[in-house]
């Protein structure tokens, strides 16, 4: 369905082109792009689909998201969740993350008429003027959400039914072995921050010798060696254990931990964090350690700059580059996305981060209640406030 919604939304046409002999037009553009027109959107927009209780794409940060809802006999439809994005500017209050609100119910069959309707309403009211709030998220705040759902609902000639209940229990990925209902079996793998050194290629090198399904990349910066067959599962554990690329010793802690490319990759990164991050987790594994949390599945993230690509927002530990060795820490954020988190300290160094982390890892320990996630407990104990919506992220 997410290809189909893909191949149905993508530009039907080729970039606008005009030549010039002289003074005369010789050649041009033959038609307008069909939906989009001759200025498209203007920004980016992204769509996702999520599969509870799964929300490893972390539905709520999409512009626009549809949550599957299955029935007896498979999928059923969508619930449908509009205005989510991640990116922000330091010193711009104007700017803040969002997470998408959730707007109602659509049935499977209404899926294309529904992207088209959403994007269309981005297309006609979006801000052209203004770059940093020409995103979707700002389109709805500014019109009003029930103003931009009525609009959505006259483009898609339908109204929106009432949710139908769903949950989701972590925006992690499941690693190790599935199947699925066509017999094939995928093998998801830790890839730290998504890096595959050399030793990483080598063996992915000997798989694809002796696989005869795909690769996936997933939004959490993993691999999924997908549709194995099941004779073939036995060769690839055999290929990974040649490698020593064993997966049980990876902390859940680092398991649920994303960064950013950063420097030197990265023109807007002021810090460092793919490269930096590892390192860090060493000295949080350590002070969990200490305080009798470790093996506790805490999710961090951590972004070079305010733009928010490795999602820190939503993060029970964020971490936000601001300039070299310096970051602003954030806690709060819900432990399968369903909540933004709140600052904590703005431009702090390693040490300081690790002495608000170890005291706050020791209340954790004493004060909180049986199963009560790390990003619960902070709201909960007063360390951060709760942000309901993103406007107030930066009050």
């Amino acid at each position: 369905m997410a290809k189909q919604v893909s191949d149905h939304i993508i530009p039907k046409t080729r970039a606008y082109h005009e030549i010039w002999y002289g003074d005369e037009p010789v050649a041009s553009s033959e038609s307008e792009e069909p939906f989009y027109g001759r200025t498209y959107l203007p920004r980016k927009f992204k769509i996702g689909f999520a599969l509870p209780p799964s929300n490893d794409i972390d539905v709520y940060s999409q512009d626009l998201g549809f949550i599957a809802i299955g029935g007896p006999d498979g999928l059923e439809g969508f619930n449908v969740v509009i205005g989510g994005g991640m990116g922000r500017t330091d010193g711009a209050p104007r700017t803040y993350p969002r997470l998408a609100t959730l707007i109602g119910y659509i049935p499977a069959a209404r899926v294309f008429a529904c992207a088209d309707a959403v994007m269309s309403v981005q297309r006609d009211y979006g801000d052209r003027k203004d770059r940093q709030r020409a995103r979707f998220k700002y389109t709805i705040d500014d019109k009003g959400l029930k103003c931009v759902k009525a609009e959505i609902e006259q483009h898609m000639g339908t109204s929106f039914e009432e949710p139908r209940a769903f949950s989701f229990a972590s925006n992690g990925d499941a690693f190790g072995w599935s199947e699925t209902h066509d017999g094939r079996h995928h093998r998801t793998l830790f890839i730290q921050n998504g890096r595959l050194d050399l030793k990483w290629l080598g063996a992915l090198r000997d798989v694809a010798r002796i696989h005869t399904g795909g690769f996936r990349l997933t939004p959490n910066q993993n691999l999924i060696i997908a549709g194995v067959s099941g004779e073939e599962r036995a060769a690839i554990d055999a290929l990974l254990a040649e490698h020593c690329l064993g997966q049980e010793a990876v902390s859940p802690l680092r398991r649920n931990a994303i960064a950013c490319v950063a420097l030197p990759t990265c023109g807007l990164a002021m810090a460092e964090s793919e490269r930096y991050l590892p390192g860090l987790l060493d000295k949080i594994e350590a002070l969990l350690g200490d305080h009798g949390l470790a093996g506790e599945p805490i999710t961090v993230r951590m972004s070079g700059c305010p733009n928010g690509c490795s999602r820190p927002y939503i993060a029970e530990i964020g971490l936000t580059g601001r300039a070299p060795g310096k970051y602003n820490l954030y806690f709060g954020g819900g432990f399968h996305g369903e909540r933004l988190n709140a600052m904590v300290r703005e431009n702090i160094g390693e040490e300081e981060i690790l002495d608000v982390l170890n005291e706050t890892f020791g209340r954790y320990a004493r004060e909180r209640e049986p199963g009560e996630p790390f990003g619960d407990f902070t709201i909960r104990a007063g360390i951060v406030r709760e942000v309901t919506e993103g406007r107030f992220f930066n009050g």
